[in-house]
């Protein structure tokens, strides 16, 4: 399912390549907010489970077989997230993908479940009944993992298998502004105030 805001990239015309590969269904949203384009695209699905994803995300080719056989070890887990792939050629980028890793664990670990990079799946019960906050300017992502951990569905962080997260934003506006921002919002979001009036510049 693959839902656009009428972006101005040619990201519909380059997704609709695909239809003659795979079954795809495409739908427009009026307004550029990602935590409609989730509601919408969760509204118009069949399966047991959904895993949403960014356009500049990038899976390997055994991506879902893996995600398939860790949820058979893990029959427990309601939602979950994946590490990213820290093997990069540059080493400024390995760093900080790991450091990232490393702060989804460590939020798992002290009951502040997180999901960094907006990789998440979930079962389909789980989003029928807690959507994306469309509200919220950012961690929207973030926010939908707390709320639905603290309703009592389990959350889980597999560390495989990876996939390849875009650090484009650090690249564009620079590491040190982009870290600056990061340490805002998450002070924010361990006084689980909302992000409905601010963005910190971060544009979705």
């Amino acid at each position: 399912i693959h839902v656009d805001a009428h972006s101005t990239d040619a990201t519909m015309k380059k997704a609709k390549l695909f239809d003659k590969k795979l079954s795809i269904k495409h739908y427009q949203n009026p307004q550029p907010n990602v935590s409609q384009q989730r509601n919408l695209g969760a509204s118009k699905s069949t399966g047991k489970w959904i895993i949403f994803a960014d356009a500049d995300d990038r899976f390997p080719n055994n991506y879902l077989e893996g995600i398939v056989q860790q949820l058979k070890k893990h029959p427990e887990v309601d939602v979950f997230t994946t590490w990213f792939n820290t093997k990069q050629k540059n080493l400024t980028d390995s760093i900080i993908l790991s450091i990232m890793n490393l702060g989804i664990d460590l939020y798992q670990s002290i009951d502040q479940p997180s999901a960094f990079g907006a990789l998440i799946g979930c079962k389909s019960k789980v989003i029928n009944k807690i959507k994306f906050d469309e509200q919220q300017k950012v961690l929207e992502d973030s926010l939908f993992v707390y709320t639905a951990w603290k309703n009592g569905y389990h959350f889980h962080v597999f560390h495989k298998p990876t996939f390849t997260y875009s650090l484009r934003r650090f690249k564009k506006d620079g590491i040190l502004k982009i870290t600056l921002q990061g340490i805002m919002m998450q002070q924010m979001y361990f006084k689980k105030k909302d992000f409905h009036s601010n963005d910190f510049g971060y544009l979705m």
